[in-house]
């Protein structure tokens, strides 16, 4: 038996029993994501996430990373409890979808809405093509699709789009493909109001960041390397305060001290 394993099981299913649940809708995208191995926020690292949302209180939050959609109703649900959003009756998701067969982001027809819908509270990305549908629905379904601004789309494209179009967040939940962290990072300070947030999921990789490159399988070595790199850039950076925290799977926390520092 791997008893660290075991033990830090365990452990989560306490922190899990403690913890205030997200509303029955948002609970029921959980269960549907655990049963159906569609990665999910540990519950330890979201209630730390809303810890930090509640002491930030953002206005404007970016996530790289939807899957299907229940960290950005999660957010959401987060936001509404601080008065900060509402719900809307309006039972429409203004989409930006990405037509996904072509190697573009945005045709011209579309930048008016982009305009319109890049104002929300949460705008979220994703570009995996069959968890798109999923997505779609249950934001739909939260009544937050008022609120969230779902792109369909390559992030490194969509970071780069809402940069020309002036854009500004104040939290970026990073929760894509690990090796793409350090791909996004200087697009991702681009995006940030001077005090902004950038968490990072997920980068101690189940401990495997701390092993030397050839314990690492041939396969994985490429993540284990930028990963690296990530963690590097962000505690090396003097625009960025960064802590790197052992709270479910590593987050790294770093907050933008403006672009003049």
């Amino acid at each position: 038996m791997d008893y660290d394993k075991y033990y830090n099981r365990r452990l989560g299913d306490y922190i899990d029993l403690l913890s205030d649940k997200n509303s029955e809708f948002c609970e029921s995208i959980r269960k549907y994501a655990l049963d159906s191995n569609v990665p999910v926020v540990k519950r330890c690292t979201e209630l730390f996430l809303k810890n930090i949302l509640y002491i930030k209180r953002p206005l404007k939050i970016l996530e790289i990373g939807t899957a299907i959609g229940y960290s950005a109703v999660m957010m959401a649900e987060t936001l509404e409890s601080m008065g900060i959003i509402k719900k809307c009756d309006d039972s429409v998701c203004d989409l930006m979808r990405d037509i996904l067969e072509k190697d573009i982001f945005m045709t011209k027809d579309l930048e008016d809405d982009f305009l319109s819908v890049s104002k929300r509270a949460i705008t979220t990305i994703e570009k995996y093509e069959k968890r798109i549908p999923y997505a779609e629905k249950n934001i739909k379904e939260s009544g937050f699709a008022g609120s969230i601004n779902f792109i369909c789309a390559d992030a490194g494209k969509a970071l780069l789009q809402l940069k020309e179009h002036g854009v500004k967040y104040d939290f970026i939940f990073m929760d894509g493909a690990k090796a793409q962290y350090i791909n996004w990072l200087e697009q991702s300070i681009d995006l940030l109001n001077t005090g902004g947030i950038i968490f990072a999921d997920n980068v101690l990789w189940e401990g495997i960041i701390i092993e030397s490159r050839f314990a690492v399988k041939r396969r994985d070595r490429c993540i284990h390397s930028r990963l690296r790199q990530y963690l590097y850039a962000i505690t090396h950076d003097k625009r960025l305060k960064s802590s790197i925290i052992p709270v479910g799977d590593g987050v790294a926390l770093s907050v933008y001290n403006g672009a003049d520092v």
